[in-house]
């Protein structure tokens, strides 16, 4: 990935393995399409610094350079019953 791509934190909920997989699959077009996404799914097992300061550090995006451009993407899906 370009160091210039554009940057996208992913935050979602784990309503079901389903709707993990339609995120992960959102993602990983996301990154075909040049952006540099970061989500859980993308890290294998567990991250050092745990969970909670791993979604804070990578929801930051005011730290990224001048002009790298950058979205936090929260996907809130509603369930109809």
């Amino acid at each position: 990935m370009p160091p210039d791509s554009p940057k996208v934190f992913i935050s979602y909920s784990h309503d079901s393995e389903q709707h993990k997989a339609s995120i992960l699959a959102l993602a990983d077009r996301l990154c075909r399409e040049g952006l540099d996404c970061t989500i859980d799914q993308y890290i294998n097992g567990f991250p050092p610094e745990g969970w909670q300061r791993w979604m804070d550090s990578n929801s930051q995006l005011e730290d990224l350079p001048p002009n790298a451009g950058g979205l936090a993407l929260g996907l809130i899906i509603k369930a109809i019953k």
